[in-house]
């Protein structure tokens, strides 16, 4: 290798008979290094491993270069100590444990090993004993009798990689020819390694280069075979390269798109500027993005993709080399998901905005007209609005005498003609059944009574409803903002007690709130103060409705309902006295004494083999209380049950509208065993994400839903939807308002888990319902279930 010249030149010099030149002794220790050296360069010539090749060095060192011990020591990552990586001949146990430094502020740095290191140089000790540089050792190598020794550092692309000692016990050991033999030899070992990182380097480029071949070729078949459309573009954008799945979706050929943008082929008027605007500066960027788009066909048609961008670059020097997008249709998606969320802000029977599209466009109003005056001490925002309570007068006997399908039709033709006189500026709402909500910006009372008098004009022209002539009115509230209240709760509230108050005058006409309507007041003071006592003196009742499961007719559970007939006012709707608990603080004290109940009639059904789940409405005011699962856990313990057997039933605007107080108490409920149901499913927000997030074990659809089925198209679609949703996120559905066979044919078909309603079974008193649900275990659900062994006209939806 690269020391044969200086091997020639010391062969050529004579050798004393003083171990200098001229020497027997020192030619013959100059001919055993030679051969030593000769045997290494051939070993290292077929040698692939540092450590063999550390090894051999050192023994044919001993071996063939007749030296008495040789090792070879790296630094340990990390620390300034050099360990033996190999070692070979007599004494090698003295390195049994030894400390070597490279550090030269410490007595163990100043041994010739330390010093080869730092230095990166040889480092020769003629008489060690006799050295104080080495008396950090001097004990461990007295019986030994080494007196010469040398370090000579292995050299690795310039750098310090490893040091050769060498032991010898005569003195002067390791000078002239021998030692210079002794550098090449190391030097050699170190080009040696050089070679092997070459191959090595060499060995993992040729395995990376096949592996990226194979990676590529697998990465061809994959783009060809899926479903999604692959892009690649160049730096600016334009198209290089596309898939057989592009062409799938987009009816685009290769040759019909390479070199154009993708923007400019498939991206039409009805395409979101601002998600096309970033997508252009992104690509301008050279940045990665994600993005969801409406693209057009070759043929014309829309749909929508979700799309991956990822801009590569070389590895190497960052320089952008082109884009790879991989695009999957989402149109089905998008168009389920639009159903879905334009519930949240639509009546889906008349179009109209619904309670929550009206109760945020209002709350904002107010809030703008309150900073503003609140600011500049003036109303420029808005000067005076009315809000306006409509309901139709006898629209029950309608529904009840001619069906559900001329009700409806109804209400849709009363929306149009509502629609027909509605101011730009104006928001109307449909509530509830046959309930309106007119939002009058910036109105005077003379505009708003004359808007008025038209609505019940308007309304008072016969409808045509499949072939029946109806004749309608409506009783109108108003309130007005500020004068009445500055919140919609009031202003609702206020507008309410109106319209009550048009309808005890004999109706189909209007009234504005005034003071002296406070028999509604009185009445709602009344019903506030007799329901704490009612709830202390236990003269609530809950009544039970079962839901049953159709796959297997067995009773899923037992909803807990509460009634309240008042010694004065009767029967009182629960709505009616929930909100007012709701609003004058009893709600807590109401909550616990439902809940109470409930799970004690849950053991006691229990206790006769009746095993099933009560389920419990959960108010707002519950969930936001402080402390309601502790609540819940001591009222399980007090009667002895396990919440196991309890479904809480949340509506879908309670359960999404403080996200983290309900997921915390969602996850607190779980733990306790019970399960959660969103109530009233379809009527509220029916956000897809956050049922994905909150994950109920169960959805109820909405009774406004499932009462239409059989005649409703649009609905039938909505429970299809959300049946469709509910078995995609493992949730169960329960169709409340089940009246009828068709009805519970068309949810079965569907693959609806379980109905409740009429059909099934009247709410009923404890007794009656454990009587019912015993009846039902021994042969009950047997009868129910026979009605749907033959179904003479298979339901299609």
């Amino acid at each position: 290798m690269g020391a044969d010249r200086d091997t020639k030149n010391l062969n050529e010099r004579p050798l004393n008979s003083h171990g200098h030149e001229g020497s027997s002794v020192d030619r013959e220790k100059y001919e055993h290094m030679v051969s030593a050296r000769g045997m290494v360069n051939r070993m290292l010539l077929t040698y692939d491993d540092e450590s063999q090749v550390f090894s051999e060095v050192c023994r044919i060192a001993v071996e063939i270069g007749k030296i008495e011990m040789a090792w070879i020591g790296q630094r340990e990552t990390g620390t300034d100590r050099i360990t033996p990586a190999a070692s070979y001949g007599v004494g090698i146990d003295y390195l049994s444990d030894i400390y070597i430094s490279i550090d030269a502020n410490k007595p163990e740095g100043n041994g010739p090993t330390g010093r080869a290191w730092r230095e990166a140089g040889t480092v020769v000790l003629q008489n060690y004993g006799d050295d104080s540089s080495t008396a950090p050792w001097q004990h461990r190598t007295a019986r030994y009798g080494w007196k010469g020794t040398a370090s000579f550092p292995i050299l690795k692309q310039g750098q310090v990689h490893a040091v050769m000692t060498v032991y010898q016990s005569t003195a002067n050991a390791f000078s002239g020819p021998v030692l210079a033999l002794l550098e090449d030899l190391a030097s050699d070992v170190g080009l040696a390694l050089e070679r092997l990182a070459l191959m090595e380097m060499r060995q993992r480029d040729h395995e990376a280069l096949l592996a990226s071949e194979r990676q590529s070729q697998r990465l061809a078949v994959v783009a060809e075979r899926t479903d999604n459309a692959v892009i690649i573009t160049d730096t600016k954008g334009r198209i290089q390269w596309v898939n057989a799945g592009f062409h799938r979706m987009t009816g685009y050929t290769l040759d019909e798109v390479q070199g154009r943008t993708p923007g400019s082929i498939l991206q039409g008027p009805e395409t979101d500027r601002e998600t096309t605007e970033m997508m252009r500066s992104k690509v301008r960027a050279g940045e990665s993005f994600e993005a969801e788009v409406l693209n057009y066909h070759k043929d014309g048609n829309t749909y929508w993709v979700s799309m991956q961008v990822q801009a590569l670059r070389h590895p190497e020097s960052g320089m952008l080399e082109s884009f790879i997008s991989i695009e999957r249709d989402v149109t089905y998606t998008k168009q389920r998901e639009e159903a879905i969320r334009r519930l949240a802000y639509f009546d889906p029977l008349t179009d109209l905005p619904n309670r929550t599209s009206l109760t945020e466009q209002v709350t904002a109003d107010l809030k703008a007209s309150s900073n503003t005056f609140n600011t500049f001490n003036t109303f420029n925002t808005f000067q005076t609005c009315f809000l306006a309570f409509l309901d139709l007068d006898n629209f029950k006997h309608i529904n009840d005498t001619l069906g559900h399908s001329v009700g409806d039709k109804l209400l849709v033709s009363v929306s149009s003609r509502l629609k027909k006189i509605a101011r730009a500026e104006d928001v109307y709402a449909r509530v509830g059944g046959d309930e309106f909500v007119i939002w009058m910006r910036n109105t005077t009372r003379t505009e708003a009574s004359k808007l008025m008098d038209t609505l019940r004009w308007i309304l008072a022209e016969p409808f045509c409803i499949e072939g029946h002539r109806l004749t309608v009115t409506c009783s109108i509230g108003m309130a007005c903002y500020p004068e009445h209240g500055d919140d919609l709760e009031t202003l609702y509230r206020l507008a309410d007690i109106a319209m009550y108050e048009a309808k005890n005058q004999g109706r189909n006409r209007w009234r504005i709130f005034e003071s002296a309507m406070t028999e509604r007041i009185t009445r709602t003071a009344v019903i506030e103060a007799d329901l704490r006592e009612a709830i202390y003196n236990n003269d609530l009742l809950l009544y039970y409705q079962p839901q049953v499961c159709l796959l297997d007719y067995h009773v899923l559970g037992m909803e807990a309902l509460l009634r309240w007939n008042h010694p004065v006012f009767g029967w009182i709707s629960p709505a009616e006295f929930v909100r007012l608990a709701e609003s004058s603080g009893s709600m807590s004290d109401l909550g616990e004494w439902v809940l109470r109940t409930a799970t004690t009639q849950m053991k006691d059904w229990l206790a006769l083999g009746i095993d099933t789940r009560v389920s419990v409405n959960i108010s707002s005011v519950q969930v936001c209380q402080p402390g309601f699962t502790a609540v819940l856990r001591g009222i399980l313990h007090d009667v002895g049950l396990t919440g196991d057997h309890l479904t809480c039933e949340l509506t879908e605007s309670i359960a999404f509208s403080q996200t983290e107080l309900v997921e915390t108490v969602f996850r607190e409920l779980r733990e306790t065993g019970a399960i959660i149901a969103v109530d009233d499913f379809g009527t509220g927000f029916s956000s897809l994400s956050y049922l994905t997030r909150f994950r109920p074990e169960q959805v109820k659809i909405d009774r406004s839903f499932v009462q239409k089925l059989g005649y409703s198209k649009d609905d039938e679609e909505i429970v299809r939807a959300i049946i469709d949703m509910g078995r995609i996120l493992n949730m169960k559905t329960i169709a409340e308002g089940v009246e009828n066979r068709e009805q519970v044919q068309i949810l079965r078909a569907r693959g609806c888990d379980a109905v409740q309603g009429y059909y099934v079974a009247r709410p009923m008193t404890g007794p009656e319902a454990t009587a019912w649900l015993l009846d039902w275990q021994n042969g009950g659900s047997k009868r129910f279930s026979a009605q749907f062994l033959v179904c003479d006209d298979p339901v299609s939806m």
